[in-house]
């Protein structure tokens, strides 16, 4: 018996969430720029998802309590099982993350850009040492950057307040 697939948009400050799902999995998750008529979200799972960012703009932390399981390469999912211990308000370099992992800083940033969970294993919290780096495959030397890295500094400012 084959599993309903579900595509929906959260809203998230000025961005949303697109986030597919099955009815007990998180499989991929999006951040976009365009405002897509957000709904009340019709499913348990996109309820506790919605229940999840609602926390976070308010600056209140908990546990998302989903089993994530992202696919990709097993040094991909590496990183990203890293990028999951980095608390809201806190960022690393990529040559943080590649010391941790005994690696080179430029696979971090593959593995970043590949991240099928956006948000939700929280890429936005790698940053270049001199400054912030790409997001969602989007950096200083593409086109166009400009949503990307805008979103990716609101996430970086909004989570200041986790820490204050």
């Amino acid at each position: 018996m084959s599993q309903t697939i579900h595509t929906e948009y959260l809203d998230l400050g000025p961005w949303q969430v697109q986030v597919t799902h099955d009815t007990h999995h998180l499989l991929g998750s999006q951040l976009v720029a365009e405002n897509v008529a957000a709904k009340l979200p019709q499913h348990a799972l996109s309820h506790h998802l919605a229940a999840y960012i609602d926390a976070y703009l308010k600056h209140q932390p908990r546990s998302l309590a989903i089993p994530l399981s992202p696919q990709g390469s097993e040094y991909q999912r590496r990183v990203w099982q890293v990028l999951t211990t980095i608390q809201a308000g806190d960022t690393r370099t990529y040559g943080d993350v590649a010391k941790q992992l005994n690696s080179a800083a430029q696979p971090i940033g593959g593995a970043c850009k590949r991240n099928p969970l956006a948000f939700f294993i929280p890429c936005h919290r790698i940053v270049a040492a001199n400054g912030l780096g790409g997001f969602m495959g989007r950096g200083p030397n593409t086109e166009p950057q400009g949503a990307a890295l805008m979103m990716k500094a609101w996430l970086l400012d909004h989570e200041q307040g986790f820490i204050q």
